[in-house]
């Protein structure tokens, strides 16, 4: 009963081996765009990101270390 409530709150969950893919292919996507902003950034003379977005790079970067690490298959 408490595993058919949890698939009706998360939906369909992907096998492990696709989860390594799943969170490798959000933080590659997030660490992308905030290179683009920064790089524009710098292009108009700004220092680069602001602080907080300067703290999402940092922290997606610092995520995607051990991810990379992880076996494709578990």
């Amino acid at each position: 009963m408490r595993e058919h409530n949890l698939t009706k709150v998360l939906g369909s969950v992907p096998p492990k081996k696709d989860l390594v893919h799943e969170v490798r292919t959000y933080l590659d996507t997030a660490i992308g765009f905030l290179e683009i902003i920064r790089d524009e950034a710098l292009e108009n003379g700004e220092e680069g990101l602001p602080p907080e977005l300067e703290d999402t790079y940092l922290a997606s970067n610092r995520l995607a270390a051990p991810v990379e690490e992880t076996p494709h298959r578990i």
